[in-house]
């Protein structure tokens, strides 16, 4: 959870005790904003699709095949959203329904060549499985 605080006031005043100035403290520390920026850094290092892998392994033409599709799981939480969203309706809802992905690459024994941002594939040589 991020560290923000409630926002501090301060009021600087002249001789006479008038206010000259106002400034008011951010809620958020420096923490809390590098935090922030760390997870969007994350997010954004994620596959926009439905499999959120890291893009820089999912999106790699030499890891085509070594992704597999393993059993069948029902979210009961997006399923009991999916119930709300319907409320009313007559039909019934199905079970909201994921797969597990399987990935059993060995990247210390095989890993994944540098990507030559100028070229359309990489070139795979003895990396190709």
């Amino acid at each position: 959870m991020l560290r923000g605080r409630t926002s501090s006031t301060f009021h600087l005043r002249d001789e006479d005790g008038n206010v000259v100035r106002t400034v008011t403290e951010s809620p958020w520390t420096e923490e809390d904003r590098a935090l922030m920026l760390a997870y969007r850094m994350y997010l954004n290092s994620l596959c926009s699709g439905d499999c959120g892998q890291p893009r820089a392994l999912a999106h790699h033409p030499a890891n085509d095949g070594w992704y597999g599709v393993g059993e069948r799981v029902i979210c009961h939480a997006c399923t009991a959203l999916k119930r709300a969203a319907n409320e009313g309706s007559k039909e019934p809802v199905k079970p909201v329904e994921y797969y597990v992905l399987d990935h059993d690459r060995d990247y210390d024994a095989n890993p994944l060549p540098v990507l030559d941002l100028n070229r359309d594939t990489p070139d795979l040589g003895a990396f190709a499985a």
